[in-house]
């Protein structure tokens, strides 16, 4: 019996040191997406678009109203 509990320890061990493993890559993803937001954001914005473009142009009525 006491060979088998030091196998399910080290069985254990194994399998935290795996969770560990892929919880730190995950964290290492996150920290890199986080960095480059923080750069865009640093980024000064610059907008392509003219005022006028940014404006509907407004269409003529299809139908004219009747007046009275």
């Amino acid at each position: 019996m006491h060979v088998y509990a030091v196998i399910g320890i080290i069985k254990r061990k194994e399998l935290i040191k795996e969770l560990a493993d892929v919880y730190h890559g995950e964290c290492l993803t996150y920290c890199q997406e986080l960095l480059e937001l923080q750069k865009k954001w640093n980024e000064p914005f610059i907008d392509d678009k003219s005022p006028d473009d940014s404006r509907k142009k407004m269409k003529p009525p299809k139908r004219l109203k009747k007046s009275r």
